[in-house]
């Protein structure tokens, strides 16, 4: 009877169930380490995203081609002005947006949660902190208007 049952046993064909479960317990880690890695690619292109978004801003805010000059800031609006408009910077809807007094908008950085702006003898702190709990900080260096 014993080798009628060893004989059956290393003749068979297929899966047991513990080798079946052993290969679920693989499949289910591979699915868990492809989910971690992806949302470690994504947050990581995000925070990307946010400091190209950030330096586009100041690239703007120090552009040649505006030469902004400083009016006033509060605590979550700035205002500057060029030779011939004036542009209100602001937090709104989770995004710095910058508009003219004429109407539309320009969306300058996007997922922001809080904006500070400061500004002391020709130049302007901006502090940025972003959704996701990043932040940016920069001095610009801007004349009175």
């Amino acid at each position: 009877m014993k080798k009628a049952f060893l004989k059956s046993v290393r003749n068979r064909n297929g899966f047991t169930i513990v080798e079946s479960i052993i290969s679920l317990m693989v499949v289910a880690m591979v699915i868990l380490l492809c989910g971690i890695l992806f949302s470690y690619v994504v947050t990581r292109r995000q925070h990307d995203n946010h400091l190209t978004a950030f330096h586009l801003y100041l690239r703007m805010i120090e552009s040649k081609e505006y030469r902004f000059k400083y009016v006033e800031h509060r605590s979550d609006r700035l205002v500057l002005k060029t030779a011939d408009k004036q542009y209100i910077i602001s937090l709104a809807n989770d995004s710095i947006r910058m508009t003219t007094t004429h109407g539309g908008y320009v969306p300058l950085i996007d997922g922001v949660d809080y904006v500070e702006w400061h500004y002391h003898r020709d130049v302007l702190m901006t502090r940025v902190i972003m959704q996701n709990g990043d932040v940016f900080k920069a001095k610009s260096l801007l004349k009175t208007g």
